[in-house]
């Protein structure tokens, strides 16, 4: 017989009788079990989402047994997603169980997922129409899960954090401008290839967009994030196409920006000495 002995330690807990949808206090945004030989941990950037929106996730085994593990499943089928549920819209995906596997190799095993605030399926039991895309999430608390590999008792099953689906007016907004110089006064054959923005929260990865540039006087193109209330730093890098060949890529860094729901903050960066 296989005993399982775990433990459970949640990551920057609240303040009890507190109000989370009004932004009285930060809830914890990740979560750690651990087994003998193995560490599990949930990661989020933040614990509200709107609804129908989606959020950034990540799941860390640490194997510390000294030896590869296979288990039954991979995440190309579906194990390791994770999501949100509570009893009205459990999360309930696609067993990953189906031809494949996936080694759990010694260190760390980091798998990236997405959480979505929509349904999984059409809702058959109501009068909710679906259309191309599945409906938003009730206006409600949820609960983190990860879609688990069958066949893997010694390893302790990920801890849950809870997340508050709001609506828009719950969330803040970072827009702005990216503008970049063209390496010459000649611009010849080279054209912008796309921006991308990021945006990290605690020092993690919250969400990344790629950003078309234009040419125009610069090379400009614009961003725009829904966010949940809390402070950010915008980065933004880009590389030149030049003849099948990338000029050195050009990075900045925007000061943090503290965004609270509702509000609309501008993070716009702009090239200086611009020889045109």
């Amino acid at each position: 017989m296989f005993l399982l002995a775990a433990f459970l330690m949640p990551f920057a807990t609240s303040q009890a009788n507190a109000d989370p949808l009004n932004g009285d206090v930060a809830r914890a945004t990740g979560v750690m079990t651990a087994s003998k030989g193995w560490t599990v941990t949930l990661t989020i950037p933040g614990v509200f989402m709107r609804a129908g929106s989606t959020m950034p996730a990540t799941l860390t085994i640490v194997n510390k047994t000294g030896h590869s593990l296979r288990v039954s499943g991979c995440p190309r089928t579906g194990t390791f997603s994770m999501g949100i549920g509570n009893s009205e819209a459990p999360y309930s995906p696609v067993d990953g169980a189906v031809y494949c596997s996936t080694s759990l190799h010694p260190g760390s095993n980091v798998f990236h997922g997405r959480i979505k605030a929509t349904y999984m399926s059409c809702p058959g039991a109501s009068k909710m129409k679906c259309g191309p895309s599945l409906p938003d999430l009730p206006i409600g608390v949820y609960h983190t899960a990860v879609q688990w590999p069958v066949g893997a008792p010694m390893i302790a099953k990920p801890g849950s954090l809870t997340i508050w689906v709001t609506t828009s007016l719950k969330m803040g907004t970072i827009v702005g401008t990216v503008r970049a110089c063209p390496p010459d006064p000649y611009w010849g054959d080279v054209s912008p290839s796309p921006a991308t923005v990021t945006l990290l929260r605690r020092g993690a990865i919250y969400e990344s967009k790629t950003v078309p540039l234009l040419k125009k006087d610069h090379w400009i193109g614009e961003f725009s994030f829904d966010v949940s209330p809390g402070t950010y730093q915008v980065r933004f890098g880009y590389g030149l196409a030049e003849k099948h060949q990338v000029v050195p890529s050009r990075q900045g860094i925007f000061p943090t920006v503290t965004v609270t729901a509702g509000a609309t903050v501008n993070a716009s960066f702009a090239p200086t000495g611009c020889a045109l």
